[in-house]
């Protein structure tokens, strides 16, 4: 769709190519002017049974087909686009480019997946998030009867506190699915639950008996309801995944971007899931220690730090995460996120956006650029990525809990691995097989 429109502050005319939506059918994109650096709006409704569709402009007018236009900007809700520069002209459209560059069928294929999330979103996600909020709330005396309405959840299977938390973990597993390569997310819960298991058991009980799961798990379910309203607009750092990883080097993120979202919707996201994943530390730390050291306590020695046992590490707020840097069997959950330098200059507003190249640079002050900059695309796709941790942390704190209720005594129920599909469930006897008959078979005589 080609729209040229005037900027209603400065005058100046641009070309506005949207690319209409797939599984997106209403939408907000902003769009920036070249004449004076503000945001444009474009609000687009498409309706898919009628095959049709209705802009309209905030802080811009139409102009007519014949009037001429000085630049030509891309604007899409699922796909990257093409950053354009002045007197420039676009000849392919964001979904032709993205199957040039990943495959018709990958696109495809994902965008099935996105579409099938962003329904679950507007059916399923009301009551899946007020059945977390109950578990969070200790309100296990209405997650049964609500579990039941919207889920069809068998009340023989949530008697427990155990029962609950395991049939939830799983209807949370079943919703994030789409995005979130659930069989990957269950591989990493069972290589954490391995390593969990083969701790000493003094020590582990330990950390679980003196561990605070329940607030953990608020904070982690904050981020992850945090993200699933962000989500409609991350769609195009999405494309990122399907496209071979040697695709995407320094030219691919100077020419391309994301128009269906700004720096400040994201980059909250992205402080408070730091803070919430630093809040972890003093976890992960005492699981390495356990792991490698064999107590709780036993700290890592670093050299220029003072620090001697967890307690100590918990008391300090510098140079923590300096301890989940050494390779340790729990680094690998926070060690790679939390080593990206933009945390301190976005929680100190020390950066700079360029809305047309879409480059945010970090300063060490106010004018003092760090030298890491980081494109608007490369940073979504970051929040994606930080979004994939949070869901590993949610699924170790998934496991320790399971395991803290069965310290205090809970069971599970007998129907409870049947309704799960347990692998190890005994099969049923068939009845209606033919009995064979023992000895051997006789020779009929001729």
């Amino acid at each position: 769709m080609r729209e040229p429109i005037r900027c209603t502050v400065c005058g100046t005319a641009t070309l506005v190519r949207v690319q209409l939506g797939n599984v997106l059918m209403s939408y907000t994109l902003p769009v920036p002017c070249r004449g004076c650096e503000t945001n444009m709006i474009v609000h687009v409704v498409q309706d898919a049974e009628q095959g049709t569709h209705d802009v309209t402009f905030d802080g811009a007018e139409r102009l007519s087909s014949k009037e001429e236009v000085a630049f030509q900007i891309e604007a899409s809700s699922e796909f990257v686009v093409r950053l354009t520069h002045a007197g420039e002209k676009i000849s392919v459209t964001p979904y032709i480019r993205v199957c040039t560059l990943a495959g018709t069928e990958a696109v495809v294929m994902l965008f099935q997946r996105l579409g099938q999330f962003l329904l679950s979103c507007h059916n399923d996600w009301v009551h899946l998030r007020r059945v977390n909020e109950l578990w969070l709330r200790g309100r296990t005396d209405l997650i049964s009867q609500m579990m039941q309405a919207e889920f069809f959840i068998n009340p023989k299977i949530t008697q427990s506190k155990l029962d609950i938390l395991m049939v939830l973990h799983h209807l949370n597993l079943r919703f994030l699915s789409p995005i979130a390569d659930s069989s990957s997310l269950v591989n990493y819960g069972t290589e954490v639950l391995r390593e969990i298991s083969q701790l000493p058991p003094a020590g582990l009980k330990s950390i679980i008996t003196t561990s605070d799961f329940h607030r953990y798990a608020d904070k982690l379910f904050a981020q992850i309801d945090k993200y699933v309203a962000i989500f409609p607009r991350l769609v195009p750092a999405y494309n990122l995944t399907i496209i071979d990883p040697w695709k995407l080097d320094d030219e691919f993120f100077r020419d391309y971007g994301i128009s269906s979202i700004a720096f400040e919707d994201v980059k909250s996201y992205y402080l408070d899931s730091f803070e919430v994943l630093g809040d972890l530390l003093d976890l992960v730390v005492a699981l390495n220690n356990l792991k490698h050291r064999g107590s709780p306590e036993a700290m890592l020695q670093i050299p220029g730090s003072k620090i001697q046992t967890l307690s100590e590490f918990r008391q300090t707020t510098t140079r923590k995460m300096e301890y989940v840097k050494h390779g340790e069997t729990f680094d690998k959950l926070l060690g790679p996120i939390l080593g990206t330098p933009y945390r301190n200059a976005i929680g100190h507003m020390t950066w700079r956006y360029e809305p047309f190249t879409q480059v945010i640079t970090m300063l060490e002050s106010e004018r003092a650029p760090t030298g890491k900059d980081i494109t608007l695309l490369q940073f979504a796709d970051l929040v994606r990525r930080m979004f994939g941790v949070v869901l590993q942390a949610w699924e170790l704190i998934y496991h320790l809990q399971k395991l803290a209720l069965i310290i205090q005594g809970e069971t599970m129920s007998k129907e409870l691995p049947v309704w799960l599909g347990d692998a190890h469930r005994p099969k049923p006897h068939r009845t209606d097989a033919p009995k064979r008959k023992r000895g051997r078979k006789k020779k009929k005589k001729k």
